[in-house]
């Protein structure tokens, strides 16, 4: 979009990036970056500032890796945000929500180097919280956000929102309404 007045935003109609496949979830990171996933296709993708100068990477081909009865795991990736200042060792790092670790409702959050110059990554599975049935919530996740300068909250199709910090510890509450 470009300013044009006071208030006022023309849209550009060239598309930054086209041909996505299930795209789920956008960010933009401190360098200007964009960074999005792509659910069912289970990928990572970035594209580089100045956008028009650089072509988009898949950064993770595949999240997950081979169980001990030697399947892949089903991994959903279906929401990302940069971690906030106060998640220690992980601040700056890119958290990935993934809902739906090897069926559902095994939700996790993954843990990606924004820095990193690997492409075409498999069989990635660096965990913040490891996949779990209740850590997150019973059901799918549907979306995360930074809400404190040290947490990112997570929501659940069940209604349950969990705080998880930059150890991976989560802190489940529910809505009143939901007690009611």
């Amino acid at each position: 979009a470009t300013k044009v007045a006071s208030g006022n935003w023309a849209v550009d109609p060239t598309p930054v990036v086209s041909n996505l496949s299930n795209p789920s979830g956008l960010t933009v990171g401190p360098d200007g970056a964009l960074w999005w996933v792509h659910d069912f296709a289970t990928a990572l993708m970035r594209l580089k500032a100045p956008w028009e100068a650089n072509t988009p990477e898949l950064i993770i081909a595949d999240f997950g890796m081979l169980t001990s009865t030697n399947t892949w795991q089903d991994d959903d990736p279906y929401d990302l945000a940069f971690a906030p200042a106060g998640f220690g060792a992980n601040a700056g790092k890119l958290i990935v929500m993934d809902r739906g670790v090897d069926s559902n409702p095994m939700n996790a959050l993954i843990i990606v180097d924004p820095s990193t110059t690997l492409t075409n990554q498999e069989a990635y599975a660096n965990y913040l919280l490891a996949p779990d049935s209740s850590a997150l919530g019973a059901q799918d996740l549907v979306g995360m956000t930074v809400v404190a300068p040290d947490k990112v909250a997570t929501l659940n199709l069940d209604g349950q929102v969990t705080l998880v910090d930059g150890m991976g510890i989560p802190m489940p509450f529910w809505p009143e309404f939901y007690l009611n």
